[in-house]
């Protein structure tokens, strides 16, 4: 799983041919294509409720104080990204787990609930993640978190009193030690990678080129390594970052779903050139990891979700499917 930063779907692939896009937008809405410097639109729980409008989508301009929301790129500024949605899978119906910042969505990413936190104050977390299950199964798994094991908005693992209790501090690096690893022949049985830094995070204002050639280089690497027979990976982003998005998103509890992001499988086993529709959210990867190695639901949120089968070639009986998934990414 490579986690970006703060940008919608509509914003990534609103014009990208056959997803549902800016094309449904309504005549109110005036896209534009971004050109030049942007600034860190507000994407706290207040601006994305405001935003939200009970579900009627019409209210961005306001809540940002900026027409910028309504700015989008396209294939002339990442084409790397357009070139791994036309060769892989891209889903356009892919939510953020809460309407609202970075932080409680990256703690979605690995327990399927955040505890109630909606902003990105560092709290400490009283349930269980996935990475407990996955230790008491004895599947590996790593997290790179950016700078390191420090508690950031990135890597909200030593909230957990597990991280103490468990020794995780050695399951956690740095994200520009990844290639290195994985020329050492070591990659987990299920990885998230986060930007190495702010510069490569393509959160506004920043560079991003410099993101989507980082994150080239990763996608690339282990393409070309040893692992990739039998590896998915999963690109996606944490939130909306105050970007305009069309599509209201589904309100399955008080906390979200929060607004579309994209999210792009790319695979040996993805299907080619395919959008997938499928509604499904942040924990939906949680779903995906419980389904192949046999693990228990962490909460309603994934034990309810949707685990993305649909964009592989595997069969879609469930049972088969799952016989193939755990041989495959085993």
């Amino acid at each position: 799983m490579i986690v970006r930063e703060n940008h919608s779907f509509d914003n990534y692939f609103g014009t990208f041919l056959g997803a549902n896009g800016l094309q449904k937008a309504p005549p109110s809405v005036h896209p534009f294509h971004v050109q030049g410097r942007i600034t860190d639109l507000c994407h706290d729980w207040s601006c994305a409720h405001a935003a939200y409008d009970t579900g009627k989508m019409d209210n961005f301009q306001s809540a940002e104080s900026s027409t910028q929301t309504f700015g989008y790129y396209d294939q002339r500024d990442i084409p790397y990204y357009w070139a791994l949605a036309k060769n892989y899978t891209l889903f356009d119906n892919y939510f953020t787990s809460v309407m609202g910042p970075s932080l409680p969505n990256y703690v979605y990413l690995v327990a399927a609930q955040s505890g109630g936190l909606v902003d990105n104050t560092h709290v400490a977390f009283h349930f269980k993640p996935i990475m407990e299950e996955l230790d008491s199964s004895h599947v590996s798994w790593m997290y790179y978190a950016g700078y390191g094991a420090a508690y950031t908005g990135w890597n909200p693992l030593p909230g957990f009193p597990q991280y103490t209790q468990r020794g995780w501090s050695s399951n956690i690096r740095q994200s520009d030690l990844f290639q290195t690893d994985l020329k050492k022949g070591n990659l987990a049985q299920v990885t998230w990678i986060m930007p190495t830094s702010d510069e490569t995070s393509e959160h506004p204002p920043y560079n991003l080129t410099a993101g989507e050639a980082w994150v080239g280089s990763v996608i690339k690497a282990i393409q070309a390594s040893e692992f990739w027979a039998s590896t998915a990976i999963f690109l996606t982003w944490d939130d909306y970052g105050g970007w305009y998005d069309h599509v209201a998103p589904p309100q399955v509890d008080k906390y979200g779903y929060g607004f579309r992001v994209p999210l792009i499988l790319i695979s040996p086993y993805a299907k080619r050139g395919y959008i997938d529709h499928v509604a499904a959210d942040h924990t939906s990867l949680l779903k995906l990891i419980e389904t192949t190695f046999g693990l228990a639901p962490l909460s309603q949120r994934d034990a309810a979700a949707d685990g993305l089968t649909s964009a592989f070639t595997f069969s879609s009986s469930p049972g088969d499917y799952s016989f193939r998934l755990r041989h495959f990414l085993r």
